[in-house]
């Protein structure tokens, strides 16, 4: 079913929603996109301009079975980050910044993109079926 799903994504990924364009190219993306596969995720990020703003939209489709399998504890982990006092989450936030891009709150909040992600994927692993997801964002 997930090579299914894989291919699905690759004809989008060819064949953009109309207004929206594939919004990241190249060995960069694609390094990310084979890691995030291994975890039993695909992903393809799409832009367009609505009332002059950007727009995006992330579709992902998912193996649930094989993201808890790989990286369940991992996300149990970052779940539990939101509960620690703000002394011990702070610096912890900090590295994460530095080293990933977001920090680890950023990943608990489901108002930011990758919170918007993560708790998505959090509700198809407690469904525990395959999936597909979109994530909406405009940019402020």
């Amino acid at each position: 079913m997930m090579a299914a799903l894989e291919a699905w994504l690759g004809d989008l990924s060819a064949h953009p929603p109309a207004g929206y364009s594939v919004a990241i190219r190249g060995n960069g993306i694609d390094a990310v996109r084979a890691h995030t596969r291994d975890l039993g995720v695909d992903f393809v990020p799409f832009e367009g301009t609505q009332s002059g703003k950007r727009h995006g939209v992330v579709v992902m489709a998912v193996d649930p079975q094989m993201l808890d399998e790989k990286a369940g504890p991992m996300l149990g982990v970052i779940g539990k980050i939101k509960f620690m006092p703000r002394t011990l989450r702070d610096p912890l936030d900090a590295q994460a910044r530095k080293q990933i891009g977001f920090s680890l709150s950023d990943a608990t909040n489901p108002d930011t993109p990758i919170g918007a992600a993560i708790a998505a994927l959090d509700e198809l692993r407690d469904f525990g079926g395959r999936g597909i997801v979109l994530i909406d964002a405009v940019k402020q």
